[in-house]
């Protein structure tokens, strides 16, 4: 089945950025282009990127997936032939418990092709075998359950305590409750999840390897597994291996962690990924070892600026909590100015 990238957040929470808000209950970003051409595609697709996130935000059919299917293809084709982009995408992101809808509009420049190139090369094995205690199966059950009850109580994607280095959803639920008895046995399957991991073709089973290794036993092993895969070709596992990342970082003393990558993944093209590498940024400057915010300040100032003027909250709270750990400064969220001066005066030192 189509899947758009409708995605719900569970936990939290260089280029010219538009941003525009239609009505209280559709908010846009559009990432990676001028603002005057910005101005131009938020007129020209209003109606049509309003149509598709009030679709999705309603409970889900086989009839409206056909729906938002067609018309997500054919409104990421007509920004794309519009505005002339070398690539396009668009994200719809819902947070419980908030009426609006958030919708980022990635797109790539021509001339700015190279944000394509950052990834590694598609694996190529195929029907590598699951785990001797069926894990992988196992956790797309969880998954695809967590999601359907998440629709009915929104209580569900509320994780008051983890087992794990990062859990999707709570384990409280009578319907998802048996999974966390199972994943007690990913220690034991360690060694088959790391090969599905890392060379599964199938990227829907290498982001359900990502989640489970999240119950292995040894953090620092959690971390240095995952951080390569920063650079996996598809968005999703990204999405999973960032975000299992930031947890896990926000909980174990880590001394030799790659920044640079993390600070790297801060131009990429999709906001899924943005989100999370400043949640990794986030759990790296409150670790003990200051090298990690020096270079955060040193390297990633621009970024973050970019990052502040956005209206999706995952991306503006994150990097405004970032830019207020590393400057001890009291500026206010909105107070653009302020903080590009605080830019500029690290530039010097």
């Amino acid at each position: 089945m189509f899947k758009l990238k409708v995605i719900f957040t569970l936990v939290f929470l260089f280029l010219s950025t538009n941003l525009i808000a239609y009505e209280p209950d559709v908010i846009v970003d559009i990432y990676g282009t001028g603002e005057r051409k910005g101005e131009m595609i938020s007129k020209k697709f209003q109606q049509k990127i309003r149509t598709l996130a009030i679709l999705c935000k309603k409970t889900p059919s086989d009839e409206r997936s056909e729906n938002i299917r067609r018309l997500s293809v054919d409104l990421i084709a007509s920004i794309r032939q519009f505005g002339d982009f070398e690539f396009t995408d668009l994200s719809l992101i819902f947070y419980p418990n908030h009426p609006e809808m958030y919708v980022t509009i990635d797109v790539v420049e021509k001339e700015d092709k190279e944000r394509l190139l950052q990834f590694f090369s598609q694996p190529i094995r195929e029907n590598i075998p699951d785990s001797k205690d069926g894990l992988i199966k196992s956790w797309q059950e969880y998954e695809e359950r967590g999601f359907e009850l998440m629709f009915k109580d929104k209580n569900v994607s509320q994780v008051a305590s983890c087992p794990a280095y990062h859990c999707l959803f709570s384990f409280d639920h009578p319907d998802i409750s048996k999974y966390k008895e199972r994943f007690k046995s990913v220690e034991k399957n360690k060694v088959r999840l790391i090969e599905i991991f890392r060379n599964d073709s199938n990227d829907h089973r290498r982001v359900a390897a990502a989640y489970l290794l999240a119950h292995i036993k040894d953090g620092q092993e959690l971390i240095a597994l995952l951080a390569p895969s920063i650079h996996d070709p598809s968005p999703a596992v990204r999405n999973a291996v960032m975000r299992v990342l930031g947890e896990t970082l926000s909980k174990v003393v880590v001394k030799n962690f790659p920044i640079e990558e993390a600070v790297a993944a801060l131009s990429f093209p999709f906001t899924t990924d943005r989100n999370k590498a400043l949640y990794i940024i986030m759990s790296l400057v409150d670790q003990p070892d200051p090298k990690y915010a020096d270079y955060v300040r040193k390297h990633a100032g621009k970024e973050l600026i970019v990052e502040l003027k956005m209206l999706q909250p995952n991306v503006h709270g994150l990097a405004y909590a970032i830019l207020k750990k590393l400057s001890k400064k009291g500026y206010g969220d909105r107070d653009i100015q302020a903080w590009e001066n605080w830019i500029k005066e690290q530039n010097k030192r």
